[in-house]
């Protein structure tokens, strides 16, 4: 290496050497004039962010525009829903939601021959999803399972009413065994039973002119007994022929339901086709 560096040392001539370039002046801090006329590199840079912070906040602002727009629409379906559900109320005689207070609730009742063991069921109200009171709603459920009861093929896929107290707002109905949810979605029963159980409820449901407005994909409100028998429960939202739409949110239920169902068994028959297709 020294060798190389004394050979060039003596061989080297300073007159083919590259000119120096001037120093600039220190108090100089005008940027170089590129020779191409483009900006800079790092200001080329900043303009690109900024171009896309811009696309970027347009795209925003024409999403918010859209959302807004969205929400105007379905606020107006929504009021002129509410509204044809007041034509609706009024056409048929049904009294408004404010006078549903003043309805008396359901007498008290004592099965003589109760099946099954007992189960107590207290009611709570839901203003937020049904605007029923605990009263209301003791008198709609009891009801629907009386009625359901009362004779037929399918009165046993039903809980049996064993005592209404409307002054302490509870019902003492026969325990229904465990949910399909409660069995993580795993039938007790084979595909053939479950199906013929599902049509003789359906066909009780018919038969009384009942809508179960509260069928839930989580399988909540299919219960099996140990012996196999399919039960289904909780009605307090619902619709009995015999009794008048309790509240609006009822009434839309009911409404969505018949739009797309011609009789109340229709609909559990797709429901328990749906729920089905989700077991394990």
């Amino acid at each position: 290496m020294l060798a190389r560096l004394a050979n060039w040392f003596l061989n080297h001539d300073p007159r083919h050497a590259a000119p120096v370039q001037p120093r600039r002046a220190a108090h100089s801090t005008a940027p170089p004039k590129p020779a191409s006329g483009k900006p800079p590199h790092k200001l080329a840079r900043r303009i690109r962010r900024l171009r896309n912070k811009l696309k970027y906040s347009l795209k925003r602002l024409e999403l918010v525009e859209r959302h807004v727009q969205l929400h105007r629409e379905h606020i107006a379906q929504l009021n002129t829903h509410a509204q044809r559900l007041e034509e609706m109320l009024h056409q048929t005689g049904h009294p408004d939601i404010a006078e549903i207070a003043l309805f008396l609730p359901a007498q008290p009742y004592d099965n003589p021959a109760p099946t099954g063991t007992p189960y107590v069921k207290t009611y709570k109200p839901h203003k937020h999803i049904t605007a029923l009171n605990s009263a209301q709603a003791l008198r709609l459920e009891s009801a629907c399972l009386l009625s359901l009861t009362a004779g037929g093929d399918g009165a046993q896929h039903f809980p049996c009413v064993h005592k209404v107290d409307p002054q302490t707002n509870l019902l003492l109905i026969s325990d229904c065994g465990l949910s399909l949810k409660a069995r993580e979605m795993r039938l007790p029963i084979s595909k053939r039973a479950y199906f013929a159980q599902a049509e003789r409820i359906a066909e009780q449901l018919d038969h009384c002119g009942i809508w179960h407005l509260d069928l839930m994909n989580t399988g909540q409100n299919l219960c099996f007994s140990e012996d196999g028998i399919m039960r289904l429960i909780d009605f307090d939202i619902a619709y009995h022929p015999d009794l008048p739409v309790m509240s609006g949110s009822i009434a839309a239920r009911l409404e969505k339901a018949r739009a797309r169902y011609t009789t109340p068994g229709a609909l559990l028959r797709k429901h328990a086709a749906q729920l089905y297709k989700q077991c394990k």
